[in-house]
């Protein structure tokens, strides 16, 4: 559909959405189209000058997002909050999409600020299983969600101390992998379990609108959406852990180090019959991933449950590694993070025989993904390039009852 006929059929749409002209009450959500039919633009909020009184024109664009003392913040970043606040804020800012997500999510609240909607229980979680050192050591480093495009947990060194990071979109990566991995257990439809794969990737390539607020891929039957969220919670408790073991051990102190990231994903060494020789950052991540489980004060029951999702967190990233290499293969040499299923094996030579899946349940599970990757080679990624590419959305077929029209409906 050439750009005409698209916004044809959208002006067709809003007008019978909108049929009455324009008016100064009611403007929110109107299209103003070109008279050629070439060029559009929408109002997503309409503010007054009240409600931005006293603001530079320029900061004004975050209000969609901010509460106007967080905006007063962003123009004098003073510490490791401060900083975080203007990450969360400049990537709203910059992308239409993620602007219009936040305006949902702000309209459903009284009282809103981007500080409070991100929630800090699983990093407070967290370190509250350590140690006294190491939590006192811990409890004064900024940490927190936020909106970015790029999937990932980071531990960054700012000018303001180390900052720990977790993009949501790392979230709904693991959701929809987790769906497909588990897709037989959950008895989801063959259709819905592949398109579950390509979203997750997709997002994962950042090719994937990420609007899922506003445009659900599918509603899933709530035992599944429950049982993801739980296993969601223990990878993403990994993860965190992972980051402060950045801190606790010092690694981000080289001078030539900046961050450390949990999802940095280009593959290493894929002979295997060369001798693996990991590089210093490829042994701080072996590091990090042991000592997020050793540092916390676990139960039996906990522990075995974080360290089968860090299990299946690593297979995640294995599939992802995989289609990355398909599309955009890497000849630089130089690999920051090991395989996954390395730092998978080394974690659970490193852990107790009793606590998680043991190697044979392992050594199934991975067999069975190198089985869908020599699937996907021959079947699927020579002959449906433009599923994973395009930038837009992709639904869960048996699970979207009714496709929404984007600008329209949301």
């Amino acid at each position: 559909m050439d750009i005409e006929e698209y916004i044809k059929q959208l002006k067709k749409e809003h007008n019978k959405k909108f049929p009455n002209s324009l008016s100064d009450e009611n403007l929110e959500g109107r299209i103003i189209f070109s008279d050629d039919n070439r060029s559009f633009f929408q109002i997503h909020q309409m503010v007054s000058n009240e409600q931005i009184e006293g603001l530079p024109t320029n900061e004004a664009v975050f209000y969609s997002a901010c509460s106007r003392e967080e905006i007063k913040k962003l123009l004098d970043v003073r510490n490791a909050e401060d900083y975080l606040l203007k990450l969360r804020a400049d990537e709203i800012a910059e992308n239409s999409r993620f602007h219009r997500v936040f305006l949902a999510r702000k309209k459903a609240v009284k009282k809103w600020s981007i500080t409070d909607y991100f929630k800090n229980s699983i990093f407070n979680d967290y370190i509250n299983l350590l140690s006294k050192s190491k939590y006192k050591k811990c409890k004064g480093v900024t940490s927190g969600f936020a909106f970015l495009k790029e999937p990932v947990g980071k531990c960054i060194k700012t000018k303001y101390g180390n900052l720990i990071l977790i993009s949501e979109s790392l979230r709904d990566f693991l959701y929809y992998m987790n769906l497909f991995m588990l897709s037989p257990h959950f008895e989801v439809p063959p259709q819905d379990a592949m398109h579950s794969f390509m979203i997750a990737i997709r997002i994962m390539l950042e090719n994937e609108a990420l609007d899922f607020d506003i445009d659900p891929r599918g509603v899933l039957p709530d035992n599944i959406d429950y049982s993801l969220k739980r296993i969601i919670n223990y990878q993403l408790t990994f993860v965190v852990g992972h980051e402060y073991a950045h801190h606790i051990l010092n690694h981000l102190n080289n001078a030539k180090v900046n961050k450390c990231s949990i999802s940095d994903v280009l593959p290493i060494n894929r002979n295997p019959n060369r001798i693996k020789v990991y590089n210093h950052s490829q042994k701080n991540e072996f590091e990090a991933d042991w000592y997020s489980i050793k540092n916390a004060r676990f139960s039996p029951y906990e522990k075995a449950e974080v360290v089968n999702a860090a299990f299946l967190f690593f297979q995640a990233l294995d599939l992802f590694h995989f289609v990355k290499e398909f599309f955009y293969p890497d000849s630089s040499g130089f690999k920051s993070h090991p395989e996954p299923i390395e730092r998978l094996w080394k974690l659970r030579k490193r852990i107790n025989q009793r606590h998680g899946y043991n190697n044979k349940d392992l050594e199934k599970s991975i067999t069975n993904i190198e089985s869908f990757k020599a699937y996907i080679l021959k079947e699927v990624l020579p002959f449906q390039s433009k599923l994973f590419e395009f930038y837009g959305s992709m639904y869960l077929p048996s699970y979207k009852h009714r496709k929404l029209i984007d600008r329209i409906d949301f």
